[in-house]
């Protein structure tokens, strides 16, 4: 089973910081629909799940 990607816009990401600071998931932080970057949390060493998580939070595709 793979971590669901949580995607933000900048400015809810900035708000709400301190919820996706524990986040379990990865996040995907966009900039009009578009990401700009994403935020993974380092708390403890990751597991598959999370490799999975984060292999699927990156575009396969330039551009994508």
């Amino acid at each position: 089973m793979t971590m669901q990607l949580i995607r933000v816009g900048v400015r809810e990401f900035r708000e709400d910081l301190a919820e996706y600071l524990g986040s379990p998931a990865p996040v995907a932080i966009t900039r009009p629909g578009r990401t700009v970057g994403y935020y993974i949390s380092a708390n403890g060493a990751p597991d598959e799940q999370e490799v999975l998580a984060l292999g699927d939070a990156i575009p396969t595709h330039p551009g994508t």
